[in-house]
């Protein structure tokens, strides 16, 4: 079952933490590495280098599906997809204000209702 955690992911150059997000995207609820080359837009390489960074820090587990010929399944872990959940929390605080087209921190969505516990 996938979690509902979607990054969307640009054409322009990425990032390390784009790339790697859009490969945990790709994963999340099983994908072949076909399918997840496909999603992320990366090359042969590129993946290979990614996945076992993902795959050695728990982001990221591979299943050998027996009645597929052998077939590996990528899928994200919890680990990944609270990594994925964080990434789009950023994304969303960095977004730009469709209104006025201006970049703005949404700082206040992220901290504590301390103040309501002031002077009681």
């Amino acid at each position: 079952m996938a979690n509902n955690v979607s990054v969307s992911k640009s054409t322009s150059n990425r990032d390390r933490i784009d790339i790697t997000t859009s490969i945990l995207d790709a994963a999340n609820g099983g994908a072949t590495r076909r399918r997840i080359l496909l999603v992320s837009g990366l090359s042969s390489n590129q993946f290979k280098r990614y996945l076992s960074m993902l795959i050695e820090n728990d982001y990221i587990r591979m299943e050998i599906q027996e009645r597929s010929k052998g077939t590996a399944i990528y899928r994200t872990t919890g680990k990944g997809i609270a990594l994925l959940r964080v990434y789009q929390r950023i994304r969303d605080l960095l977004s730009p204000d469709t209104a006025t087209n201006n970049w703005f921190i949404d700082y206040r969505s992220s901290i504590p209702m301390w103040h309501n516990m002031q002077k009681k």
